[in-house]
């Protein structure tokens, strides 16, 4: 990767989290960047927190075994693994809390959200789908291929099926007891 590519990402990754504090107090009804949670749902993010850091302490492990042993001679940026590692880390923090009921705040807007995700779940899968229309090319050895994009957007429809899913479960429990 040369240098203006990696300050480009840098530049990206910046602009990212400033525009993540500003969606924040978009996504709450009450403007705040901060999500408010019950005691319950903060224990539960707790563990949830506890379980996503182990699960990425476990991949980092096996990613250094596997890099030390040389099995990880593929054309691809060394990045990416580590950000595969923080995406399965949140994929399983947001599935722990999501199948808990701890994952939506007291002051959040569910339908804020889901347009948020969706909008950005497109803005991550159209340059995946464009890179595979154009074709992969390999740029200085390694393939020229978003897959931080691709990570993100399958964290996301991880993330919108599993709502789906609990929202399914929970409304069958909810008829059932009526």
């Amino acid at each position: 990767m040369d240098v203006m590519s990696s300050v480009s990402m840098l530049a990206g990754i910046l602009v990212g989290l400033i525009i993540a504090v500003f969606l924040l107090k978009l996504l709450n009804k009450n403007r705040r960047a901060k999500t408010e949670y019950d005691e319950r749902q903060e224990q539960i993010r707790g563990r949830g927190y506890r379980y996503a850091f182990y699960t990425m302490v476990i991949y980092e492990a096996i990613m250094l075994c596997l890099s030390v042993g040389g099995f990880l001679n593929i054309p691809v940026e060394q990045y990416n693994f580590h950000a595969a590692g923080i995406f399965i880390g949140g994929i399983v923090l947001c599935v722990y809390t999501i199948w808990n009921d701890a994952y939506w705040g007291r002051n959040n807007d569910m339908r804020r959200y889901i347009v948020i995700l969706t909008v950005l779940f497109a803005l991550n899968v159209f340059p995946v789908i464009a890179t595979i229309r154009s074709g992969i090319v390999l740029v200085n050895g390694y393939w020229d291929f978003p897959f931080v994009n691709l990570f993100c957007s399958i964290a996301l429809a991880i993330l919108a099926v599993t709502a789906f899913i609990k929202g399914r479960i929970d409304k069958s429990a909810e008829e059932e007891d009526e």
